[in-house]
């Protein structure tokens, strides 16, 4: 379980959200699956009030068809403009509390995510460095529900908050 009350759930995008795998066309295009009730999961994150983005470091045309049809912001991380410092951004613009956000994750580039976080979370397939600086590790791969359950974490964590 996740302790406490969460203001912000934020996430990377491959590996994450989607299956490790990019599918190029012929047309220079990329073709990503998403998870259905990883999605549903960000519906239901967003009617408990909580601030839900995503944080990537790749800008294509699915990840922003998705990410539109959810509703969410997205930013990307480029060279310079660390994960980091992206979430640092969300939180002042936001106005969320970093130690009671969660960053889901999969890979060292969310490593300086994960710094500024108080809930740094890792997806069962991620990198060893990424499960190592986790507080939590789903059980669930990437792409494979693993955002659902730490959505589910998050509401059991808030219906204990309130019912306090």
């Amino acid at each position: 379980m996740i302790g406490g009350r969460i203001e912000a759930v934020l996430s990377d995008v491959d590996g994450v959200l989607t299956p490790n795998l990019l599918v190029f066309s012929g047309d220079d295009e990329i073709a990503k699956t998403f998870h259905v009730r990883d999605g549903h999961g960000t519906m239901l994150l967003r009617r408990a009030g909580i601030v839900v983005a995503l944080v990537t470091g790749r800008d294509d045309a699915a990840m922003r068809r998705r990410a539109d049809t959810l509703g969410l912001a997205w930013h990307i991380a480029r060279a310079g403009n660390d994960k980091g410092k992206i979430v640092r951004q969300l939180a002042r613009a936001q106005r969320f509390d970093l130690a009671r956000t969660v960053f889901i994750g999969d890979d060292t580039t969310d490593l300086a995510a994960f710094a500024q976080v108080g809930w740094p979370v890792a997806v069962a397939d991620a990198e060893g460095p990424i499960r190592a600086a986790a507080r939590r590790v789903t059980r669930n791969a990437g792409g494979a529900g693993a955002y659902r359950e730490v959505v589910d974490w998050v509401l059991a964590a808030e219906a204990r908050y309130n019912n306090r």
